[in-house]
């Protein structure tokens, strides 16, 4: 039984009245979220006290969708004025987290904020509390503070009464809470479509059929993401043209992708280095930092088979992978291999390079395997071409990195290596270029027209 006393004991609809005037404003745009949408809204509707995680890398969407759920008119009605959002992207500890959340239910001047919230959330009939970027407590190197983060969404998990969401970095919901739609919480991209109706909705669409064209390679670019894709259409109202901003693209990469600002909101880098610094701060981030460094030479993923390769070269690759996983800066594709979103692998090829000694282990791989492919079009040939073809994309983005001019001072010694590790003789060409430049357009060629 509760023995807490509300702030002068105001009945609770006069308590929570003003309570819609400390909610955030609804999302400016949410293109692609329909399904996620919809299906939360059915879980909330169906089942009292439904447990929702919204999880997914930065920028992807997680609170526009959150205050979409907190905006609907069947939700709405369902919990009237009962709706709450607590940010605890500031948030040190769980004691000021509570004490925040007191706060949002007009409760003052206890020395157990917690417990009178709880109390105060179980005295209404419904309500629905959103607890935004838990990542800021969630993924804490203190075993002890990701412990007491555990047992406060337990303890608000139990009032019966009570939705609950939480929206976080990361692919897996929080320990120690049934969430209602644990197998589809984590937020992927949004599709092509949705991306151009954002850039339509925010920005114009583009009059010119090349400049049509320049959007589509430019979302591409970016994988659709949310944040991205947003960020760009605003900066194409500082009459920047799909084409333009193409180009700064090649260029710059993610560094121009930013409005007025230094906040996650308002920049990817910004956004992309908050789950790096998180990251860092755990224990073995540093083994994940130097697996995350290679994943990103590798546009179309880290395949199995170089993963396998690279087992003696990290103290445990495997939990290094399972970390970049959890901290959703990683995906795992079909065939098993590591995947990252562009916007996050152009941050980190920029921010956080290879060591020396791995740059010289993917190396290695990679001559061989370039070295395995088929060199002249012959009865070998599709046998031979199989080792390539699934690695062209990567062998294509690694060589080019090589023979970068600020990378050539690094490659040079590598170039050595290479010729008095094989028959190739050096000339001015990088070996490993010259190689591939016999082998692979011949492997293509001889794909396409088997």
């Amino acid at each position: 039984m509760c023995t807490f006393q509300m702030k002068q004991n105001v009945p609770s609809h006069s308590r929570f009245s003003s309570n819609k005037a400390r909610l955030p404003a609804r999302p400016f745009c949410l293109k692609g979220r329909t399904n996620q949408l919809f299906e939360i809204v059915k879980l909330i509707c169906d089942s009292v006290g439904a447990r929702i995680a919204i999880m997914g890398p930065g920028g992807i969407g997680k609170t526009s969708l959150a205050k979409a759920i907190l905006y609907n008119e069947e939700v709405e009605k369902l919990v009237q004025e009962n709706r709450f959002f607590l940010s605890v992207e500031e948030t040190i500890d769980i004691e000021s987290a509570a004490t925040h959340l007191a706060s949002l239910l007009g409760i003052g001047g206890t020395s157990e904020p917690l417990s009178a919230a709880i109390c105060a959330l179980e005295a209404l009939p419904r309500s629905l509390l959103v607890i935004d970027n838990l990542e800021s407590l969630w993924f804490s190197n203190n075993a002890s503070a990701q412990k007491d983060t555990e047992r406060f969404l337990q303890r608000l998990a139990d009032i019966p009464s009570l939705t609950l969401i939480v929206t976080s970095r990361g692919s897996a919901p929080p320990h120690g809470v049934h969430w209602s739609n644990a197998q589809s919480a984590q937020l992927d991209t949004i599709s092509l479509d949705a991306a151009r109706e954002t850039f339509d909705y925010i920005a114009g669409a583009p009059r010119l059929l090349t400049e049509w064209e320049a959007l589509n390679k430019l979302l591409s670019s970016v994988d659709c993401v949310p944040l991205a894709v947003t960020l760009l259409s605003r900066l194409a109202l500082l009459k920047n043209s799909p084409s333009q901003l193409l180009q700064r693209w090649h260029h710059n990469k993610t560094t121009f992708i930013y409005t007025r600002g230094d906040h996650r909101e308002s920049s990817v880098d910004f956004s992309i280095r908050i789950s790096l610094d998180l990251l860092l701060g755990m224990a073995g981030g540093a083994e994940g930092e130097h697996l995350l460094s290679i994943c990103a030479h590798l546009p179309d993923g880290l395949r199995t088979s170089v993963y396998a390769q690279l087992l003696d070269h990290f103290a445990d690759i495997d939990a290094a992978k399972d970390l970049l996983v959890e901290f959703a800066l990683v995906s795992v594709g079909s065939e098993k291999e590591l995947r990252m979103l562009s916007p996050v692998r152009h941050f980190v090829l920029k921010y956080h390079p290879m060591t020396a000694s791995h740059l010289d282990a993917l190396r290695k791989i990679y001559f061989a395997i370039a070295g395995s492919g088929p060199v002249h079009i012959d009865e070998n040939f599709t046998r031979l071409a199989q080792n390539v073809a699934p690695e062209y994309g990567n062998l294509n983005s690694f060589l080019l990195y090589l023979v970068e001019p600020r990378n050539r001072r690094r490659s040079s010694l590598m170039r050595w290596r290479m010729c008095h590790g094989t028959h190739i003789t050096p000339s001015h060409q990088p070996p490993c270029v010259r190689h591939c430049a016999r082998a692979l357009p011949r492997t293509l060629h001889g794909l396409q027209n088997a």
